[in-house]
């Protein structure tokens, strides 16, 4: 059974927290499945910068791949190069605020 289809049944379950935050999931995930690499380079990115989808990028590869299988390396692609960008976009962040605050305290020895 498919995430989205075992998704649906989880969702038609009486709206409490959890049937909401699924809910929210469910039209979150589908959107980016229909999107396939892109919708994987956005997760992959978002994966690893400040926010953290755990697992998003594996289930959305699996369902992606489960149908045609030949496009298998362009989605492992899109989210190694999505993970890629979040990665440097936090060094790029830390390392420039880093050199700000460095440069407002002097550093003193002793």
């Amino acid at each position: 059974m498919p995430i989205s289809s075992a998704l649906s049944e989880a969702c038609s379950a009486p709206l409490n927290s959890m049937g909401s935050f699924l809910v929210f999931f469910h039209s979150i995930s589908s959107l980016l499945f229909r999107h396939g690499g892109p919708g994987l380079l956005l997760v992959g990115i978002i994966d690893s910068s400040f926010l953290t989808t755990p697992f998003a990028n594996d289930l959305l590869i699996i369902e992606q791949t489960a149908i045609p299988p030949r496009r298998m390396f362009y989605y492992a692609f899109m989210a190694a190069l999505g993970s890629g960008i979040g990665c440097l976009s936090v060094d790029v962040i830390s390392r420039t605020r880093g050199q700000t605050q460095f440069s407002q305290r002097p550093l003193e020895i002793c």
